[in-house]
């Protein structure tokens, strides 16, 4: 049997280029959301108010001055520390806030604005071992991560964060650009957590693992996402990554013993 195709008549194609429209309209939207989510923070994009500041604050001097004049001046102009404001360099600048790790990107840039090598640092010998700042909600352990900027010199590493500066100790270390990244999209992933705001959790803590698959924090922050979004599987594997890379995370560990203790509730 042959089959054979209706013909299009005129009105047939013009309902066709609607729905086609409308579908590349929607895909569009999708995409334009998914950026807004991400909000891709970004390095070396200072924009130039910040910029000829840095210049008028710290014109000359040793590399170890410079960053210590900034890191002073920014904390001069009026700092709101938060814990859960996780800003890009622009807006940190701008609104004159944000946590560890907005501090952090926003110091960098300057710094190397001046032509200072400025570095990430955190305590901790790699990033699955770096210090767990718990906020315990309800039932599940959300974590943060801390990140601070770094100068390398011929025997030693001064830390700089919003506590000041001083010399490394032997538990800090060297992230580069795109785990620090990681970092920033770990810590804004666990503050949409807490507003509730799951499904856009999810979209900011996986690109924190792409960015950076060694951060424990991400894993942990991202199975809380998936499970409060009823995807047991997905929240199981991710717990299961997490205490892989850290076996000693007293979070990854509790947070997977409620899961797997809810799920057998579950099945009796």
């Amino acid at each position: 049997m042959e089959l054979t195709l209706p013909s299009i008549t005129h009105n047939n194609a013009q309902i066709l280029g609607i729905l086609g429209w409308l579908l590349l309209a929607s895909l569009t939207v999708v995409r334009a959301t998914d950026a807004q989510q991400l909000d891709e923070p970004g390095l070396g994009t200072l924009s130039a108010e910040p910029l000829a500041w840095a210049r008028s604050i710290a014109p000359s001097g040793s590399r170890r001055q410079v960053v210590a004049s900034l890191a002073a001046a920014l904390l001069r102009r009026g700092w709101r520390e938060e814990d859960d404001l996780t800003l890009d360099a622009n807006a940190a600048f701008e609104q004159r806030a944000g946590n560890c790790v907005s501090f952090a990107l926003l110091l960098a840039d300057l710094a190397r604005s001046r032509g200072v090598p400025a570095v990430f640092v955190i305590r901790g010998p790699d990033l699955a071992r770096g210090p767990e700042i718990g906020d315990r909600r309800g039932d599940l352990q959300v974590d943060r991560s801390h990140l601070a900027v770094g100068l390398e010199g011929p025997d030693e590493l001064v830390v700089f964060d919003l506590a000041g500066s001083h010399r490394a100790t032997s538990d800090y270390r060297r992230v580069s650009d795109e785990e620090a990244l990681g970092i920033f999209y770990s810590n804004r992933g666990a503050a949409l957590l807490l507003e509730g705001r799951e499904s856009e959790a999810i979209v900011v803590l996986r690109e924190a693992t792409q960015r950076a698959p060694a951060l424990v924090s991400s894993w942990l922050n991202l199975g809380v996402a998936l499970l409060r979004s009823q995807e047991v599987e997905g929240a199981e594997a991710a717990y299961r990554r997490a205490v892989a890379l850290e076996p000693e995370s007293v979070a990854a560990w509790r947070n997977l013993a409620l899961l797997l203790e809810r799920r057998t509730h579950e099945t009796d």
